[in-house]
């Protein structure tokens, strides 16, 4: 029962996120082999003043969970 929890700057139409929400849904459904009513996927909007504080330091505190590091 996977659950991706997606955070990107603020901003972006509802119909944007349904379709980046069905794209990684199927993803990982096809990566992962899991049944398509076991993924859920939620999005967090977070105004780009606060990225750093709410998203890129708690990740880079924990290195080992971020799979695809940034390039900046």
């Amino acid at each position: 029962m996977p659950h991706i929890t997606v955070q990107m700057f603020e901003g972006r139409d509802e119909k944007k996120k349904q379709e980046l929400a069905d794209s990684i849904a199927q993803t990982v459904i096809r990566v992962l082999g899991t049944a398509p009513e076991y993924v859920s996927v939620s999005i967090h909007d977070v105004p780009e003043t606060d990225w750093d504080q709410k998203v890129y330091n708690k990740f880079m505190e924990k290195p080992k969970l971020l799979y695809r590091k940034p390039g900046y």
